[in-house]
Formats: structure tokens, C-alpha cells, sequence
């Protein structure tokens, strides 16, 4: 847990709170929170990395649906809504790919 927090901490005061790079670490970080018992905030990583996907990749890229799945993930272990956020996953990686690849479907499982 505290080696996704520090890498966190090093991208942002290296390169800024914005920057794409910290879209996997913030993803990795919300993973290590939620396995120490901490789902709220991982959640709340998780919807950071989502803004930092949408802000440097833009919404419909296929790094914000992955996030987008990230985030559903750890929403469910809240019992948070995840329906709308597989559903604009889903959509993004029909544009990206197609309704027929392996990560289109696998927003409608």
C-alpha cells in the first residue's frame, strides 16, 4: 500500500496532478487500498484517476473506459452504482473496437 501512495506522490510533485502517466498509478493505488479494507477511498482514487483520464486522454478514449471498469469494480464493493459506468465503458470500447471485441463484452457480463 505504500508503494503505490509514494509513486502517487512522486508523479504529481514531478509532473503535475494531471499528467496521463498517473492514470495506472492511481488505478494501482485504488487496487491497494481496497485490499487494506479502505473501499471508500479507493473509490475516490479510482474516480481521481478517472478525471485524470477524461482531462488527458479525453472521455471517449479507451484509457477512460478502462478506468471506467477500474472504478465500477471498486464501486461495487461499496454496493455503489455501477450500471451507468459499465454502460459508458461499454460504449467507448464499441467505438474504440467494435461491440464484438473481447473488452466490449466483457461490459455487458
Amino acid at each position: 500500500f505504500y508503494l503505490p501512495l509514494q509513486a502517487v506522490e512522486l508523479s504529481k510533485a514531478a509532473y503535475g496532478a494531471r499528467n496521463k502517466d498517473l492514470i495506472p498509478l492511481l488505478k494501482q493505488l485504488a487496487m491497494a487500498e481496497q485490499q487494506n479494507g479502505e473501499a471508500v477511498r479507493a473509490v475516490e482514487t479510482a474516480e481521481e484517476a478517472l478525471q485524470v483520464a477524461e482531462s488527458s486522454h479525453g472521455t471517449d478514449s479507451e484509457q477512460t473506459a478502462s478506468t471506467l471498469t477500474c472504478l465500477a469494480q471498486l464501486q461495487k464493493v461499496v454496493g455503489g452504482p455501477v450500471e451507468d459506468l459499465l454502460q459508458r465503458a461499454y460504449s467507448i470500447y464499441c467505438t474504440v473496437h467494435g461491440d464484438h471485441h473481447e473488452k466490449s463484452i466483457s461490459c455487458k457480463r
